[in-house]
């Protein structure tokens, strides 16, 4: 029991370490940073931020190929595969159960 006080008592005190340790700031106040952590020639603009690529750029015929993709079947759940999973593994299994009863 006492050890179960220890372990409770020092996680607590963990708890309040770490609350502790975090920076405080009153009501209002606005955490700084370091300027050099914000170097303008160190950001780079994302790809699609740029206004000079047009939309005629865009080939729609690359999304004929996942076209389907929210109604195709999953292979793992077509009935043919789990016939097809089902014979394999009972073709397996009498060869093992024959090979039992030779001994």
């Amino acid at each position: 029991m006492a050890s179960k006080l220890f372990v409770l008592a020092f996680l607590c005190l963990a708890l309040v370490v770490v609350v502790q340790s975090a920076p405080q700031y009153a009501r209002g106040d606005v955490p700084t940073y370091d300027e050099e952590d914000f170097d303008e020639e160190s950001l780079k603009p994302h790809s699609s931020s740029s206004s000079d690529d047009g939309e005629e750029e865009f080939d729609p015929s690359l999304l004929e190929e996942h076209a389907d993709a929210p109604t195709a079947r999953d292979p793992g759940r077509n009935p043919e595969f789990l016939r097809n999973s089902n014979t394999d593994e009972q073709a397996s299994a009498p060869a093992a159960s024959s090979s039992e009863s030779d001994e």
